[in-house]
């Protein structure tokens, strides 16, 4: 999770420094940076994956599986 976090602070920061209005969302953040042409799809793509699996432990900690963490 401090690694999406760190992206997610980079990257609203590249875009404030670009700016670029601020995202009304994490994923927004991945989708300016590769408008701008700053990552690639792929690693946009991989980016949002991860905004969302950030998201999903926020908000089921508690019940967190370990088979689909490292399954």
């Amino acid at each position: 999770m401090v690694s999406i976090n760190i992206c997610i602070d980079i990257g609203t920061h590249i875009l404030s420094l670009n700016k670029i209005g601020k995202p009304e969302t994490y994923s927004e953040i991945f989708e300016n940076l590769s408008n701008l042409g700053l990552i690639n799809k792929k690693k946009k793509e991989e980016l949002i994956d991860l905004v969302k699996f950030r998201n999903f432990l926020g908000h089921v900690y508690m019940e967190i599986n370990n088979e689909k963490v490292y399954g």
